[in-house]
């Protein structure tokens, strides 16, 4: 249940991500075809899709965000404009760089580690009831229900259980 509910987190917030990569970035958060001259891709976007609506940039955030951990690749150079008082854009350097740290610490460090923790806590939960099924197996007889403590003291030889 807990998978389940941090899986449902987890879109949400991709889908939180998408939204504002959409608002903030509608000419800069998208891909385009390759750019091939001489047999190298000059152009490292090759998708061959914009980012024209919400679902389409949830869909590249889940793409980017699930592959590389990073949104950074999924949008295209924004250039320092942070002293230039008359571009309308400044700022947009800033908010890309918010936008692609927020992404990896929120969704990218703290989300999967949840989600890779509740795994490994679940595998290990899972071990320890092998483990006490395997001594309730081992150390119980299943017949009377006596523990193999009460058999071995009472026998003089030490095999009481194995004798019962």
């Amino acid at each position: 249940a807990s998978l389940i509910q941090t899986g449902v987190l987890l879109i949400i917030m991709y889908y939180i991500f998408g939204v504002v990569g959409f608002l903030l970035f509608p000419e800069k958060f998208r891909f385009e075809r390759a750019n091939i001259e001489g047999g190298r891709r000059l152009d490292p976007n090759n998708n061959g899709a914009r980012c024209t609506s919400i679902w389409k940039c949830m869909l590249v955030v889940l793409d980017m965000g699930l592959r590389k951990g990073d949104l950074g690749e999924a949008l295209h150079e924004i250039p320092w404009t942070v002293d230039d008082a008359s571009n309308p854009d400044r700022y947009l350097i800033i908010y890309r760089m918010l936008y692609t740290f927020l992404f990896y610490v929120i969704v990218t460090t703290i989300l999967m580690n949840i989600i890779f923790g509740i795994i490994i806590d679940t595998f290990a939960e899972l071990r320890e009831r092998k483990e006490a099924l395997d001594e309730e197996i081992t150390g119980k007889c299943f017949v009377c229900g006596l523990d193999r403590i009460l058999f071995d003291q009472a026998s003089k030889t030490g095999t009481g259980f194995e004798d019962h």
